[in-house]
């Protein structure tokens, strides 16, 4: 007989936010060839350039090898078009005045601490986190 395979709920829900990435990505590169540069900067974070990005970026350059991709993972947000960035990958809102944005996917974070600090901390249930002290400052927790 003939197997069939199906995504998991999770698995179509990565699928999309591969498309609309690649997808958005295209329109980058569609912009920049007809402004004859050659060259597709992208802005992100280092983890999301090393477990995401990457692992994508062989096949995109196969598909466009007339286009040569630069990937920068300054923490810092900066100013598309005025710092020569085309497109940015970034965690947030979406809500950045005066650009387009799309979402991609869920941010999932996973807080992981020693035994030690678990007892310390009397860490008994996910809400007993709340009593936990932010590392950083809260300007950045807020973006």
């Amino acid at each position: 007989g003939v197997r069939q395979v199906s995504l998991t709920p999770e698995g179509e829900r990565l699928a999309t936010a591969s498309i609309e990435a690649m997808t958005l990505l295209r329109r980058a590169v569609a912009d920049v060839v007809e402004a004859d540069q050659g060259v597709l900067a992208i802005t992100t974070l280092q983890t999301l350039a090393t477990q995401w990005l990457a692992t994508r970026l062989g096949s995109f350059q196969l598909d466009n090898p007339d286009l040569a991709v630069r990937v920068d993972t300054s923490p810092t947000l900066s100013m598309l078009g005025a710092d020569g960035l085309d497109v940015a990958l970034r965690f947030g809102s979406g809500q950045w005045a005066g650009l387009e944005s799309r979402f991609l996917m869920p941010a999932v974070f996973t807080p992981l601490c020693s035994p030690a600090m678990r007892d310390r901390l009397d860490l008994k249930a996910p809400a007993d986190l709340k009593r936990a002290h932010l590392v950083g400052e809260p300007r950045e927790w807020a973006a």
